[in-house]
């Protein structure tokens, strides 16, 4: 979750319109965060998937699939997993090569 802080160099708060300021900044970052939106608007309802005032009823032996691109659809591609688990069988997301994480000292990378 990204939060804005900020304080002084002199390490004093800043005053409440600033403060208030901040606040509304990162609210508007939260909205605009793609797991948030997904969580919003995404759920599992015992064997229904609910996508906003849309239902899809779910067999146990339904076989799903998430797929996705773009800079997003990753974040959204980790949250939809979050909500479905297990009940995803496999898929595949292609997002840009500048998003991909970088190793960092050995071969696996650190997310």
């Amino acid at each position: 979750m990204i939060r804005v802080h900020a304080r002084l160099s002199s390490g004093r708060r800043l005053d409440k319109l600033q403060d208030d300021v901040l606040g509304a900044m990162d609210e508007a970052l939260q909205t605009a965060n793609p797991a948030s939106i997904i969580r919003r608007h995404v759920r599992l309802d015992h064997d229904t998937l609910r996508v906003d005032k849309l239902s899809f009823p779910l067999k146990r032996d339904q076989r799903l699939f998430v797929f996705g691109a773009g800079k997003a659809s990753g974040y959204m591609a980790e949250e939809i997993e979050r909500i479905l688990g297990e009940r995803i069988d496999d898929g595949f997301v292609i997002i840009p090569d500048y998003l991909r994480p970088r190793p960092r000292g050995h071969r696996t990378c650190d997310w």
